[in-house]
């Protein structure tokens, strides 16, 4: 395991926010009310933020992959939640709303779940990597989800074939490695586990291959 760097304070107030700023000093309530139309947005500290990259079908794939194989699993064993983008994560401790590509809520998490968004901090957060949202993911959502208190947090570029999990130990995250046979086990997804390398095939399993991974996990539990 590894951190990401010798732990320092960072103020996020200070950092400079990333991406297309169309708008600023907007009170959380006006954008919340406000219709953006098909450009995906985001409010960070009173700045509303086009979110960069867009989605490509490669992009979606990858999350609709992620989120199925979550679904069936939990659905079959600890329960709980899954949200995609656009649905906000609003997180009152660092003064922001995101639009994670995948948020896992716990049965017990706190959080509220309303009408236009979740309020509170999601247990597992998936970021997919896209053209420009680079610094983004692995900067700016890295400091805030940490900060804020997300328990597991995983950076899945599928560009570069390469997939980052953190995992939150006493606030600061530290790298979780998959084995030396690729498979990453969730710490937040108790019994969860799957080969790392599936993110890369073309095609992604289909929901199929996707039960049959989960009937996996269930068996290794019994």
């Amino acid at each position: 395991m590894s951190t990401q760097a010798e732990f320092v304070e960072i103020n996020l107030e200070e950092l400079p926010v990333t991406g297309d700023i169309i708008a600023e000093n907007v009170p959380y309530d006006v954008f919340l009310n406000t219709d953006y139309g098909d450009v995906p947005v985001e409010w960070v500290r009173g700045k509303v933020v086009i979110v960069a990259g867009g989605a490509s079908p490669l992009h979606n794939r990858v999350v609709n992959y992620l989120a199925w194989l979550f679904k069936v699993f939990i659905d079959r064993t600890i329960k709980g939640e899954i949200y995609t983008d656009p649905t906000l994560m609003k997180v009152e401790a660092v003064n922001v709303s995101r639009a994670p590509d995948i948020l896992y809520l716990a049965p017990d998490n706190p959080a509220n779940v309303e009408e236009k968004q979740v309020v509170g901090v999601a247990d597992l957060v998936v970021e997919v990597v896209s053209e420009g949202s680079g610094r983004t993911d692995r900067i700016h959502k890295f400091l805030e989800y940490e900060k804020a208190g997300v328990k597991e947090y995983w950076i899945v570029d599928f560009r570069k074939k390469d997939a980052q999990f953190w995992v939150l130990n006493e606030g600061i995250y530290t790298e979780q490695l998959p084995d030396e046979a690729n498979i990453y086990h969730s710490t937040v997804l108790a019994g969860f586990y799957f080969d790392v390398t599936t993110l890369w095939q073309k095609p992604l399993p289909d929901s199929v291959v996707i039960y049959d991974m989960v009937q996996g996990m269930l068996k290794g539990q019994a």
